[in-house]
């Protein structure tokens, strides 16, 4: 019994021992935050004096730096180098004291025999390299994997040690060249991608992207092909936007090698989303010329024709381009077995045939045709629905749109494209100057699972609020929708003349901020990015308070980047992310600044 009471009255002392311990240091902490050093140094002096507790010994060194108190930090590394003459970490710790104290040689020195005593043993020099680390001996800790490699004779030792150094301290050079170093013994896809992402983070300007481009180059003509840093060069010029020396370079790759037709399939893709159509149609090009036994034969010839579509719409073709072009869809559609691919592709005939040749009938039979398809799935069924609701109000049969909406809605079940069906419809109705109609269904939408389609539907029900609430305000609105449509059917001509006579008419009013918007759009859609630019710095200039506010500056943000001009881009990111934190462009916005800015994603 006397045992147990005496076991039971140690461990409650114990246990109130470890309790004052822990609020001991909890008071540390806030002394050391507060900046009282000398008051968080007596705590943790005492901490870890009682017992020389080794957990304290980081604080407490650190503090006794902080106080300048540089005899008693010397004291104390140099009794522990005595009582443990293996560790770096004293050694190292009394170098940092006499840094602080300004004797810079000294602790040069100090390292230096460091280095000289390095035995051939791994885990040694990778102690010593941690230690250099923890005391932010950055150059140092790199010195020691570098020595430590000749030290062992292998020139492909502590590699991801030496490039997790280079990303922290964003020596770019260095990394550059540790990166062609380790990709040239070890050509891992997992590897290239980490490069890829570590330079994404790190690389910011032109110059340090030549610098890459330079040092990639050296290495590919001294030595036989090696495909991953070859990638690692296309890589380098898609970031500088030299798509065609990207391109080409895997081409010839993979006619030397045979390596990875999916690499340039896939960087195809990326300069379709980049809208480099005249680049990346020699990728598709290029494998379709390998034969239909190719698996990405069929979607190559589908980005083919894409891509020829896109860029006879940036001019005023022939009709024979016309023909020829309609041909090769034909051609292609009759052959082809996926339906997919087969709706796809009509799909983009009709768009062209509807919003750049004002050919709306022939684009209406084309969606018909491909309505027909045997095996087309219900989601695409419904969207060339929607498509053929669209070219309905190009022909301004606005019933035969609405049925076809109201079909959709009724249906697509509860997703994406039965909201869209309904936004259609909504829009419809405020075209036609049905506003009551319209804002019903408008605030059902606002909180839509997409989110640019809620946001859509949010700037559309504002606008239809806040210009009815008179008679002249609703005149007003009803001309600037017509406007609005006229644009929708890109008759942008007709869309301006009717701006113009609002404006000459003098009933603009509270609307003067939507017209911008609008003439910003009309531009942007002419591809006129300066002009659009110029009326968006209006808006933000002009409206900063308005409902157009945020969406201007995340247009003229996408519009700088179209422009090449990356600075007034971030500043539009930066501005909405600061000043417009509840915009619905937050997201997208940070994600576009911090990419700009040269942040990892990864």
């Amino acid at each position: 019994m006397r045992r147990l009471c005496l076991c039971l009255t140690l461990l409650i002392l114990s246990l109130s021992a470890l309790s004052q311990q822990e609020a001991d240091e909890s008071r540390a902490r806030d002394y050391s935050a507060s900046g009282s050093f000398d008051r968080a140094l007596e705590i943790y002096q005492k901490l870890y004096n009682d017992g020389v507790n080794p957990e304290y010994y980081d604080q407490y060194l650190s503090l006794l730096l902080q106080t300048k108190r540089f005899a008693e930090a010397r004291e104390l590394t140099t009794k522990l180098m005595t009582g443990d003459a293996a560790s770096p970490i004293y050694p190292v710790d009394l170098g940092r004291v006499y840094q602080q104290e300004g004797f810079r040689e000294k602790a040069d020195s100090l390292y230096k025999s460091l280095l000289r005593k390095l035995p051939a043993d791994e885990f040694r020099i990778r102690e010593l390299a941690a230690a250099f680390y923890r005391a932010n001996a950055y150059d140092y800790a790199v010195t020691t994997f570098t020595y430590g490699r000749k030290v062992l004779g292998d020139d492909q030792a502590f590699a991801f040690d030496l490039l997790a150094l280079y990303r922290y301290k964003k020596d770019r050079a260095r990394l550059i060249s540790e990166y062609i170093h380790v990709l040239s013994f070890n050509p891992d896809g997992a590897i290239l991608r980490q490069a890829e992402n570590s330079f994404s983070a790190l690389l910011e300007s032109d110059e340090e992207y030549t610098l890459l481009e330079e040092a990639l180059q050296k290495v590919i003509k001294k030595r036989a092909p090696q495909p991953e840093l070859t990638k690692l060069l296309s890589w380098t010029y898609i970031q500088q936007e030299k798509y065609a020396d990207a391109l080409n370079l895997l081409i010839n790759l993979d006619k030397k090698t045979g390596s990875d037709t999916e690499l340039i399939f896939n960087t195809g893709t990326t300069l379709l989303e980049k809208q480099a159509f005249e680049e990346a149609l020699p990728a598709f090009e290029y494998i379709a010329a390998k034969g239909n036994s190719n698996t990405f034969y069929l979607a190559s010839k589908a980005r083919i024709l894409y891509c020829k579509t896109e860029i006879l719409s940036l001019m005023k073709p022939s009709n024979e381009e016309i023909d020829r072009l309609t041909q090769e869809y034909r051609t292609f559609i009759n052959a082809a077995a996926d339906v997919g691919i087969k709706a796809f592709s009509l799909r983009k005939l009709a768009d062209f045939n509807a919003y750049h040749l004002s050919r709306y009938t022939e684009a209406a039979k084309l969606l018909q045709e491909a309505l027909t398809l045997p095996g087309l799935d219900v989601e695409m069924k419904n969207n060339i629905k929607l498509d053929l609701g669209d070219i309905s109000i190009l022909t301004d049969n606005v019933w035969e749109a609405t049925l076809l909406y109201s079909q959709v809605e009724k249906d697509a079940g509860n997703g994406s494209v039965k909201q869209e069906a309904r936004f259609r419809n909504a829009r419809l109705s405020y075209f036609r100057g049905d506003f009551v109609w319209a804002q019903a269904q408008l605030n059902d939408l606002k909180v839509a699972t997409n989110q640019m389609l809620a946001n859509d539907a949010l700037n559309l029900s504002l606008l239809i609020s806040e210009h009815t609430q008179n008679k002249a305000d609703s005149l007003a609105l009803q001309t600037y929708a017509k406007a609005d449509m006229m644009v929708f059917s890109k008759r942008f001509e007709r869309a301006s003349a009717i701006l113009d006579s609002v404006e000459s008419t003098g009933i603009v009013g509270s609307l003067a901020d939507d017209m911008l918007m609008l003439r910003a759009k009309i531009h942007l859609d002419m591809a006129d990015f300066a002009k659009a630019a110029e009326v968006l710095q209006q808006v933000t200039e002009s409206y900063s308070t308005g409902i157009w506010a945020d969406d201007a500056l995340f247009l003229l943000g996408d519009t700088y980047e179209t422009l090449k001009e990356p600075d007034k881009a971030r500043a539009c990111y930066e501005k909405i992310i600061t000043e417009y934190p509840g915009s619905l462009y937050i997201s997208e916005a940070r994600i576009r600044f911090r990419n700009l800015r040269g942040d990892s994603l990864g």
